[in-house]
């Protein structure tokens, strides 16, 4: 596995399913050997102001990739190895392209 430094980050309260999702987070870490810090924001007010209403929560490099429920350890390591793969590849899903172009935009007023 390619070692690139990543950011997780675990939204909730302090409740055993946000706890719960910390733990099998540093175990998806762990066993793809990712180089990344897990740390845990129980701040409500950080969590509303990223847009984290919902928790638990899990986010990597400051996207929310899950939330409302305690995944599994494999969803998580998903959600890691489509990440590492996003960083050594510099491919990212593309943005669709607006259908109104500027010439139609003209006609219309």
């Amino acid at each position: 596995m390619v070692k690139t430094r990543m950011k997780i980050e675990i939204f909730g309260t302090g409740c055993p399913a946000c706890l719960e999702l910390e733990k099998r987070a540093k175990a998806a870490v762990a066993k793809l050997k990712a180089k990344a810090t897990v740390s845990h924001i129980f701040d409500i007010n950080e969590m509303t102001e990223r847009g984290v209403y919902s928790v638990p929560a899990i986010a990597i490099d400051g996207k929310v990739v899950i939330s409302g429920k305690v995944a599994s350890q494999e969803e998580i390591e998903k959600a890691i190895s489509k990440k590492l793969k996003e960083k050594t590849t510099g491919k990212t899903k593309p943005v669709k392209k607006a259908k109104t172009t500027a010439k139609k935009m003209k006609k219309t007023k």
